[in-house]
């Protein structure tokens, strides 16, 4: 090991030279275990002869950790913070040298004592990292991606970590002019939940029971009480209710996951929260899958809104309806208001289609909770709908 020193004060410990002069960093590595809330706090470091810092870090809880510069070891003028979470891959984070002098600072902020720690801090030239062509990219990896694929087909094969796609469909196949609807196949108005409940399944037929031609099983996928993620499997008992076990702010879709004879689900199942009893969901005979253009976006998450299309008609009277399209948001975490953030005019008489690709998406923030709604001025209006969403988990989660 050798020791040398720089500028007086700041002396520079590292292991022995490795090539081109690269080196690992004493007082910038740790492998001592950090209790909960515990913070390693490494020692200013002479870097002005260096290209790269290069951090590594290996741990069994979630951290975060700050990258800090400064021209003479004392003021503190850049930071950058990277995430350390256990449920996604964590790849070494090169960093360019911008100032004279650097450390590095680890937070466990996961609330539990970790069982071990190995931080390692690299200086030199290094670079850049490189990723196997068939593996799936970190959503912080410092490698520029170069295998020739389409980032979006990409995030429907899961292939890019912390993004995911969910198509979004429905339909309302009587709409009157008594009042403006939701798109979806429960039909009439939709409020939101404001308080987590248990939901309430039934089916229309007594076939879809765990025996029987119809659903057996189903999955549901929604928000919990904090307003992320969570799902179950439901075993389904015809037309005796059946209550889910958590419970939900919000249902973004339920699927059929096991039927009988018949492939699908025999009966109407509706979806109803346990207080109040509004409709939260209804998968219509024969289709098994819910029919809805609502769309709950967990915390942590930023949506983004890539496109849209809508198609109207009417079956019965021959008369060509007009309508009018909304797209109306709810954000209960910071401003708890609802905003239109789009309204599409359609007169069936010279068109019956919508259809809008973003190439700048239409953004919805963590927590937002979105749904198309439909105003006709003809009894009998039918619409369909369906919108493609790119879910992006924000790195701090």
């Amino acid at each position: 090991m050798t020791t040398y020193t720089k500028r007086p004060g700041f002396e520079r410990e590292v292991s022995t030279s490795g090539p081109s002069g690269n080196s690992v960093s004493i007082v910038n590595s740790t492998t001592v275990a950090l209790a909960d809330a515990e913070v390693f706090t490494g020692e200013w470091e002479d870097v002005d002869s260096a290209r790269d810092v290069v951090i590594s870090v290996s741990t069994d809880q979630d951290g975060t950790y700050s990258i800090q510069f400064s021209p003479d070891g004392i003021n503190q003028d850049s930071t950058l913070t990277r995430y350390y979470r256990t449920n996604q891959i964590n790849v070494p984070h090169r960093f360019t040298v911008t100032r004279s002098f650097f450390r590095i600072v680890f937070t466990n902020d996961s609330g539990s004592d970790q069982t071990y720690l190995r931080l390692q801090t690299h200086i030199g030239s290094y670079s850049n990292l490189n990723a196997p062509l068939d593996s799936t990219l970190s959503q912080d990896f410092d490698s520029v991606a170069v295998r020739p694929t389409d980032p979006n087909s990409e995030i429907v094969l899961g292939t890019r970590q912390g993004q995911s796609a969910f198509l979004k469909f429905g339909f309302n196949d009587d709409v009157d002019t008594s009042a403006e609807e939701v798109i979806a196949s429960f039909g009439g108005t939709f409020t939101p939940l404001t308080t987590a409940s248990t939901l309430i399944l039934v089916s229309s037929s007594a076939s879809d029971t765990s025996a029987g031609t119809g659903a057996r099983t189903l999955f549901l996928e929604g928000l919990s009480s904090t307003r992320e993620y969570q799902f179950e499997f439901i075993t389904m008992n015809g037309t005796t209710n059946v209550t889910t076990v958590n419970s939900y702010l919000g249902v973004n879709r339920i699927v059929v996951f096991s039927s009988g004879s018949g492939m699908t689900n025999a009966g109407n199942i509706s979806c109803t929260a346990t207080t109040g009893g509004s409709n939260q969901a209804y998968v219509p005979t024969g289709t098994g899958v819910t029919q809805q253009l609502i769309y709950f976006n967990p915390d942590g998450v930023q949506g983004q809104i890539r496109g849209l299309s809508f198609s109207v008609l009417k079956l019965s009277g021959g008369s060509a309806p007009r309508v009018t399209i909304r797209l109306r948001v709810w954000n209960p975490k910071i401003t708890n208001s609802t905003y239109v953030i789009r309204r599409f005019n359609l007169d069936t008489s010279s068109s019956t289609d919508i259809t809008r690709i973003y190439d700048v998406p239409i953004k919805l923030d963590p927590t937002d909770v979105l749904w198309a709604t439909i105003e006709t001025n003809t009894n009998n209006t039918i619409v369909d709908g369906s919108m493609d969403v790119i879910q992006y988990r924000l790195a701090a989660t």
